[in-house]
């Protein structure tokens, strides 16, 4: 008996028809290995079949036999690929969010690269997003209203706790609470970015920005113990935190981001495809940025304090002066993401024009106080949840950078859900070396053949793959060595049903 290759990574396909099998994964751009798909998960077999540019599926008769250039891929992401041995073709679609943001959208958005706690790169989108959908109707997200400067009460009027509108376009809305946009009386504007409710953030379902409950839950995917599959295909078991009690988070990044996953998932929502809402991961890799380009200049940012732990903390009081060991929040982290265009009465540090993140004060709505806070507060959602023990699935966490132009911390805290319009920033998807299946999606028709039939050295015959039973086929493998470098990016032991 041949002796062939092991395969260490392999993804089982799902057989949707006779000749007709289907797999979902993140492919990449990087390298030059084609898709090579084998009937066997654990050693190569020939003949086996790569996809080709073009959309064909070539045959390859032996190891010796050479692989033609495989197909080209645009933007790296997750896609569900569809192959026919019938016709020997193959095609492929991104998995992505409804009505997200189009490719060619990026171009008219400022990006900055920031270095990270290891050292990476990371790209971020230092403008708020504008994208109110295209050609749809109800719009994503909600302009906001420069006249709006007042906070709290002085905010723009809003609805009693128990009166929300039941839909976007519920025919008692009171119009001087709502925009032109939807039919109300107050001017507004996305020049420096749209506010919008969180359930669109991470569905794509519009509703202009509307909450319709002060406690509304998440969305249903979001509600605790259920699985989510991110940007780059990691499966995530939903957490509802609670950051204030003892022991959440220890001060140990490495040790928080292993019990709380969450922290580093990456949502696509409505970011375009290969892009992802900036998560807790993120804004701390951040505040380490801040303080790696901090020496030298005004309100330094303390290092030690770039914590978890730290950036959840908010008890104490708010400090008003250049504090970088605040006892609340990280201390001195907003003076650098405001700019000099905040105005002169902003503490703004002497270094944010170059750091160059340009965090714009854009404001807010919140629904029973109004729209507020324009030019002088801004705070975003992270894509992570929140245990409200009164009203479970409601909460989410948001980064409160800006109390008042005056206050120097950034701290990341709890938000009712239905409550607030808050502006979103996105950052560029990290590649991950893993591949899951996706969650709630049948993977394939059959498990893996029983370890037991395997021929000796690992190496599997023709009659390991015989069916055994009625109906039963031939599982077909896509075969992931060379990954890292390959189309396919990730390793991962190969998966069944």
């Amino acid at each position: 008996m041949p002796r062939y290759e092991a395969i260490d990574a392999a993804l089982q396909m799902t057989k949707q028809e006779e000749g007709v099998y289907t797999a979902e994964t993140y492919f990449a751009a990087d390298g030059t290995n084609p898709v090579r798909i084998n009937k066997d998960s654990r050693t190569a077999s020939y003949p086996c079949y790569v996809l080709a540019a073009g959309g064909t599926v070539a045959e390859i008769a032996s190891a010796e036999a050479p692989l033609p250039a495989g197909p080209e891929i645009d933007v790296d992401g997750l896609r569900t690929l569809t192959v026919d041995f019938n016709r020997m073709t193959w095609q492929w679609e991104r998995i992505t969010t409804p009505n997200c943001m189009p490719d060619d959208e990026l171009l008219n958005y400022k990006t900055k690269e920031f270095v990270a706690r290891d050292g990476s790169m990371k790209t971020w989108m230092v403008e708020f997003v504008r994208w109110d959908g295209g050609d749809i109707y109800p719009k994503l997200g909600s302009l906001m209203v420069p006249s709006a400067t007042g906070s709290g009460t002085a905010g723009s009027g809003g609805y009693a706790a128990g009166s929300f509108p039941t839909s976007w376009n519920d025919p008692n809305m009171n119009p001087n609470y709502e925009t032109t946009e939807v039919g109300g009386n107050l001017a507004g504007t996305s020049e420096h970015g749209r506010i919008y409710h969180f359930n669109e953030v991470v569905t794509g379902n519009p509703r202009f920005g509307i909450g319709y409950e002060r406690y509304e839950a998440l969305p249903d995917g979001w509600m605790e113990g259920k699985t989510i599959v991110d940007a780059i295909g990691r499966s995530f078991t939903v957490e509802h935190i609670v950051h204030t009690a003892a022991g959440t988070f220890t001060g140990d990044n490495a040790a928080d981001e292993k019990a709380h996953p969450m922290l580093t998932m990456q949502v696509q929502g409505i970011c375009p495809y290969g892009w992802h809402v900036a998560n807790a991961s993120d804004w701390l890799d951040l505040a380490y940025a801040a303080s790696q380009a901090s020496a030298g200049h005004t309100f330094p940012v303390n290092e030690s304090r770039v914590t978890y732990k730290q950036f959840t903390t908010v008890s104490g009081s708010t400090p008003q002066v250049d504090e970088p060991n605040s006892p609340r929040g990280i201390g001195n982290f907003a003076p650098w993401l405001r700019n000099s265009g905040w105005g002169s009465n902003a503490y703004v540090s002497d270094g944010a024009d170059e750091f160059g993140f340009n965090y714009y004060p854009i404001g807010f709505r919140y629904m029973t106080q109004g729209f507020q806070c324009a030019g002088t507060r801004c705070q975003t959602f992270v894509p992570l949840c929140y245990n409200n023990t009164k009203y479970p699935g409601t909460a989410i966490f948001r980064i409160n950078v800006i109390i008042n132009n005056k206050v120097t911390s950034a701290e990341m805290t709890n938000l009712d859900n239905g409550q607030s319009d808050l502006p979103v920033p996105l950052r560029e998807e990290l590649r991950r070396g893993v591949i899951r299946r996706r969650s709630g999606r049948e993977r394939a028709e059959h498990p893996l053949p029983d370890p037991s039939l395997l021929g000796k050295g690992g190496a599997a015959t023709e009659n390991d793959f015989k069916p055994k039973q009625n109906n039963e086929t031939i599982p077909i493998f896509i075969d992931l060595r060379g990954c890292g470098d390959g189309r396919l990016y990730g390793r991962s032991r190969a998966i069944s049903t």
